[in-house]
């Protein structure tokens, strides 16, 4: 009996997790338990913001695999919700730098702790140090994936 390929498992598995995540559906469970109010569209949006300086609308756009026109739309709710300002290049007039405000901070924060609560459910019987390989060994597989994400990104404009 032959060993199932590694390589398709993990790309099944990933794919799997992908579906998950990637449901407005656990979007909305993670809203409700932070009590944090807001549209399953605006909410990847600002928890990227969050977590990358300097972001333009284009690069977040291209993250989300949405169009510009789309994002920019977008982000101008979460402006006019008080959660992300929106500030000029200074280096490229054409482009805006996004920022998460105090209060998108403190909703970032809301919606941290609602996901650490899934994700610990969903990890229930992990061991810490299975936990901490397995966050490591995936931030390791996302850093080893970005030249390629590059490429593709490279390849769609040429």
């Amino acid at each position: 009996m032959s060993q199932p390929d590694p390589l398709k498992t993990l790309h099944q598995a990933l794919l799997q997790i992908v579906s998950v995540l990637n449901r407005p559906q656990g979007d909305n469970v993670i809203l409700t338990r932070a009590d944090v109010s807001l549209d399953t569209a605006l909410f990847p949006l600002l928890v990227r913001v969050s977590m990358q300086r300097n972001l333009t609308i284009g690069a977040l756009a291209d993250q989300v695999a949405r169009d510009y026109s789309t994002v920019s739309r977008q982000v101008a709710r979460l402006q006019g919700l008080g959660l992300v300002n929106a500030e000029p290049s200074r280096t490229d007039r054409r482009q805006r730098r996004l920022s998460v405000t105090a209060a998108g901070k403190n909703t970032v924060k809301k919606i941290d702790r609602a996901r650490n609560a899934v994700m610990s459910e969903a990890l229930d019987g992990w061991s810490e140090a299975e936990i901490t390989e397995f966050a490591r060994m995936t931030s390791r597989l996302a850093a080893a994936m970005q030249p390629h994400v590059r490429e593709q990104r490279d390849s769609a404009s040429t």
